[in-house]
């Protein structure tokens, strides 16, 4: 709407992106109303392929928007400013983002499969031995700092 208000009106030309960059309070909204709208589903959903993949989807965050795996994807690989005023431009969206999205998916499930279950074996087995260190080192630390109590 606001890029059609734009060939229209000189006070929307260059606001296209105002509703849905990043940091706007618009797309805080709407994030967090879909966030909403799923917690209060009367039936919860269950898939096993649908939620092995969301629990990927962090991770694919992670990795794509990576300045360095950012810029070499969107430049080097996929060459998205050479179709940026050109038809193709949206299939080669389309099929730049499935791609994007298939092949971090597959690099955070083989992550979560050998590197993160590795740690978490340490964590889970030691998780209680260093929170208790942890505790008596706050402990003494507070005891240096605020007096006996």
């Amino acid at each position: 709407g606001i890029v059609a208000l734009g060939t229209r009106l000189e006070i929307f030309a260059d606001k296209d992106r105002f509703l849905y960059a990043s940091q706007r309070i618009t797309t805080m909204f709407s994030t967090f109303s879909i966030f909403l709208g799923v917690i209060n589903l009367k039936k919860p959903f269950y898939n096993k392929f649908v939620n092995t993949v969301a629990s990927a989807t962090f991770g694919v965050y992670l990795i794509h928007e990576n300045p360095y795996v950012s810029n070499v994807l969107w430049t080097k690989v996929f060459h998205c400013d050479m179709y940026q005023n050109r038809l193709m431009l949206i299939p080669l969206s389309a099929f730049a983002v499935l791609a994007v999205f298939v092949a971090c998916t597959f690099l955070e499930l083989i992550f979560q499969n050998t590197i993160e279950k590795l740690y978490m074996f340490f964590v889970n087995k030691y998780a209680d031995s260093l929170t208790l260190k942890l505790q008596k080192m706050s402990d003494s630390f507070k005891k240096l700092i605020f007096g006996k109590e």
